[in-house]
């Protein structure tokens, strides 16, 4: 949450300061306490980017949006990226792409199927540096501003971001704000840990999605040699559960009501 132009990391140190000021007087011993909760919840903040401690960061849709959307991430991937999108069609959903700069730029081929299919595409770093976010300022704004450039270069202007990892820190804000870009995350996954685990997708989306959820999943190739095939099945099975829930699948913005990119693909 952001109240103003401060962070709410912000005004929870100041809360710390003063009652450390307050408790020191009546008994110095436990004076530390709020202050190394401050720590504390400062270390731990980048890993839990619902808290909003650093920026505003879309976890869910709307209230009563009586549907889910379907976001993947880590594309465009030769060999996973097409079945992907036949799967979508053969389903008639309309999903949102954080794609890979790097990966985008090496197959521009995939970024046109997946906007020619009427999806959506997102930012998701020019590298997919995982610790990203332990680096320096000018390092995160060049990673964030090079992908965007590479979708400019497709002739979309995308306004989603979601972090690699998951995983946000207190410079992020300003530099979203200044690309024109929001945090998007997610409130179910399968966890697949970037499809190096694929076999329970489709239970543990099923066990965890709600009205309104995000779904993340992952178009990438699954590793340690399991077919393509078997990924596509898992998404199947959770996109039927979902439906016999009552839930249907709605574009990223429109679940939001957030404009999430335009261009010449905006369809």
């Amino acid at each position: 949450m952001i109240s103003g132009k401060y962070p709410l990391i912000f005004f929870i140190g100041i809360a710390a300061i003063i009652i450390f000021i307050i408790v020191s007087i009546i008994s110095p011993v436990y004076a530390l306490i709020p202050l190394a909760l401050f720590v504390v919840i400062s270390m731990a903040s980048p890993f839990f980017p619902g808290l909003q401690m650093f920026l505003p960061c879309i976890m869910r849709g709307t209230p009563n949006s009586q549907g889910v959307a379907l976001t993947f991430d880590d594309g465009p991937d030769p060999a996973s990226t097409p079945p992907v999108i036949e799967m979508l069609k053969k389903h008639g959903i309309k999903a949102h792409f954080f794609i890979i700069g790097q990966k985008a730029a090496s197959h521009p081929e995939l970024i046109r199927l997946i906007l020619d299919n009427g999806h959506t595409l997102g930012n998701h770093t020019m590298n997919h540096d995982t610790l990203i976010m332990l680096k320096t300022e000018t390092r995160l704004n060049k990673e964030i501003s090079s992908c965007q450039d590479v979708l400019k270069g497709f002739g979309i202007t995308a306004y989603t971001f979601r972090p690699p990892a998951g995983i946000v820190n207190p410079k992020l804000g300003p530099i979203l704000s200044r690309l024109g870009l929001f945090c998007v995350m997610f409130s179910v996954r399968g966890y697949d840990f970037g499809n190096r685990r694929i076999g329970n997708i489709g239970r543990n989306i099923l066990n965890g999605v709600r009205d309104g959820g995000i779904i993340m999943l992952h178009d990438r190739a699954p590793s340690g040699g399991a077919p393509v095939s078997e990924l596509i099945a898992q998404m199947e099975e959770a996109i039927t559960g979902i439906r016999k829930k009552g839930l249907d699948f709605l574009p990223l913005e429109k679940l939001t009501g957030r404009k999430v990119m335009e261009g010449l693909w905006q369809k």
